[in-house]
């Protein structure tokens, strides 16, 4: 599971309480994102879209079959690219 580490604020810190609150929110804005990141990179989204209905094994073979060939399709353009 992702985990996300909050950068602590101190309110000594700042002038007032206006730039505090937009420090806080910063601060907010950038855990959210990067909770995203993590949950895009460990791909939890796409298992839960994947878990919400059934599919049947010729359903996920034929898939998994689509995905090859796209990989193999960009493998061989980056090699082509870098080989010439």
């Amino acid at each position: 599971m992702a985990t996300v580490y909050i950068k602590q604020i101190d309110k000594n810190d700042y002038k007032s309480q206006a730039e505090y609150k937009d420090a806080c929110a910063e601060n907010l804005e950038a855990a959210i994102k990067l909770l995203r990141k993590k949950i895009s990179n460990e791909g939890i989204l796409k298992e839960y879209m994947e878990r919400t209905y059934y599919t049947s094994k010729g359903e996920e073979r034929r898939k998994a079959k689509k995905i090859g060939r796209r990989k193999a399709i960009k493998k061989m353009y980056r090699d082509r690219r870098y080989n010439d």
